[in-house]
C-alpha cells in the first residue's frame, strides 16, 4: 500500500514538472499562448522570400544565383537572432495601421525557418526591435531583423578573402595582406595558374593564401583553403605579386 502511495506521489510530481517546463517554454499574451522561441533555438536554414541561406559542414551558404559561400559573421548573427524570436508584445490587429509599421500587402518580406513564417516590417524607431506580423496580429519583437536589405545577395555574400588588422599579423612583410576584398565567387575549382603562395600568421591562426590569374583573362583569383576561389581586384594582385 505504501509503495503504491509513493509511486502515485512520484507520478504527480513528474506531471507537475513536465507541465511547468511546458509553460516555461510558452507564455500567455492577451489570452493566447505563444512560444518563447517561435522558430526554435536551432536554425540551420532560413529564407527571406526566395533568398535562402543554409548551414553546411564548413559554414553557411547562400542559395541564390548559383550557390556561394556566405559571410559567416553576418549570417550566424542573423540565425542566432531568429532563434531568439518570441511573439511577446501585440502592437496592433488593425490592418489599416499595418503599413505604418512596414507590413505591406504587396511588398511583403516573409521570414521562414523550421516550417514557420513571419512577415517582417520596419525596425522600431529606437532600434530596440522589429515589427512582425503573424495570423493577423502585428507584434514587436526584441530582435533587430532588417527585412528588405536581406533580399540583396550582396548583404549575405562573403566579401573578404582576408580581413585582418595589420596588428594581428606576426610578420612585417605580410602586413599589407591584411585586407583582400572578394569581388565574385568563382567556384570550387582552381580557375587558372598559381602565381604566389604565402602563409599569414597571427597569434591565433595561420592562413595559407594562394593567388593566381584566371585562365586566358585579365582577372585574378585568391583562395585560403583550396576549396573556395574568389575574384580579387587587379591592384591587390599586383601589390601582392610585386617583387620586394
Amino acid at each position: 500500500m505504501r509503495a503504491s502511495w509513493v509511486a502515485g506521489i512520484g507520478l504527480v510530481a513528474i506531471i507537475m514538472i513536465g507541465t511547468a517546463v511546458w509553460f516555461g517554454q510558452r507564455k500567455e499574451n492577451n489570452g493566447r499562448l505563444v512560444e518563447a522561441s517561435y522558430f526554435g533555438e536551432k536554425v540551420a536554414k532560413f529564407c527571406l522570400n526566395d533568398r535562402c541561406l543554409e548551414e553546411r559542414e564548413g559554414g553557411w551558404w547562400l542559395l541564390a544565383d548559383g550557390e556561394q559561400p556566405a559571410d559567416e559573421e553576418v549570417v550566424a548573427d542573423f540565425a542566432k537572432k531568429i532563434g531568439q524570436v518570441a511573439l511577446g508584445e501585440v502592437v496592433s490587429e488593425n490592418r489599416q495601421k499595418f503599413t505604418e509599421m512596414g507590413i505591406e500587402a504587396e511588398k511583403q518580406v516573409v521570414l521562414e525557418a523550421n516550417g514557420k513564417k513571419l512577415t517582417l516590417g520596419n525596425i522600431c524607431d529606437d532600434y530596440s526591435g522589429t515589427y512582425v506580423e503573424s495570423n493577423g496580429f502585428v507584434y514587436r519583437i526584441n530582435q533587430v531583423l532588417g527585412g528588405k536589405e536581406g533580399l540583396a545577395v550582396d548583404f549575405w555574400r562573403k566579401k573578404w578573402v582576408v580581413n585582418l588588422s595589420p596588428y594581428q599579423i606576426s610578420e612585417e612583410k605580410y602586413k599589407d595582406v591584411s585586407y583582400i576584398k572578394a569581388l565574385n565567387y568563382l567556384g570550387n575549382k582552381q580557375p587558372g595558374p598559381t602565381r604566389k603562395n604565402m602563409t599569414i600568421k597571427t597569434e591565433e591562426e595561420s592562413i595559407d593564401l594562394t593567388i593566381g590569374q584566371v585562365e586566358k583573362s585579365k582577372r585574378y583569383w585568391a583562395t585560403t583553403d583550396g576549396k573556395e576561389y574568389f575574384e580579387i581586384e587587379g591592384q591587390d594582385f599586383r601589390r601582392l605579386t610585386a617583387k620586394k
